[in-house]
């Protein structure tokens, strides 16, 4: 299945989103970018939204993709309209992965409201519930991994970034058992520690 047929079946109000999430600890709030974290990994890249407020490092096997991606998705209009929106405001980063053309991270910041009840609508097919809670440093993610029907499932984060949806999703690649490769979970596993939230700038 293409990310455009299982992003369809995505959120309430925005069909065909794919997203991540976690718990904010804005009490612990600074203006200050807190990133790179000291346990990034060395060499890794650091991606600053100041205009939001957060911030991650991610692997140099991945880059920022230059907004032609977008083309793939003209033949779903109103998807590409959807997505053109995020990119033009600065809510969506896709990050390709330098080899494998169907190996990518995904950030995006939805402009719905965050509600756990209202992901389990595009959730993989044979989940019912909604994401599980993942405890992750001083944040709370939120996870699905992959369904059923025998396609290819990114593993996904949901994360409450001050009442607002923000996911990131990371997309095989896939080589045979419906989940990313055990070298992109790794990623995983040592880009989430590196999430930190910061104070927005009023300016940005």
């Amino acid at each position: 299945m293409s990310r455009e047929g299982f992003v369809r079946n995505g959120l309430v109000g925005i069909a065909g989103f794919m997203c991540f999430a976690v718990v904010a600890a804005t009490a612990q709030e600074t203006t200050h970018a807190p990133c790179p974290v000291e346990n990034a990994p060395k060499g890794w890249m650091v991606y600053i939204d100041r205009a939001h407020g957060f911030c991650l490092s991610y692997p140099p096997a991945y880059t920022p993709s230059a907004k032609s991606w977008l083309d793939e998705y003209k033949s779903a209009p109103d998807y590409w309209r959807t997505l053109s929106e995020a990119v033009h405001e600065g809510r969506l980063l896709q990050l390709q992965h330098k080899k494998f053309a169907d190996a990518s991270i995904w950030v995006w910041l939805q402009p719905t409201q965050f509600d756990l009840e209202t992901f389990i609508e595009g959730a993989p097919t044979g989940s019912e519930s909604p994401p599980e809670p993942v405890e992750i440093g001083r944040y709370t993610f939120y996870y699905y991994g992959p369904g059923g029907g025998g396609v290819c499932y990114p593993d996904q984060y949901f994360f409450n970034l001050r009442g607002k949806t923000l996911k990131i999703d990371f997309d095989g690649p896939c080589r045979g058992d419906k989940t990313p490769t055990p070298e992109t979970k790794e990623i995983e596993r040592r880009l989430l520690p590196t999430f930190r939230t910061f104070r927005p700038s009023p300016h940005s």
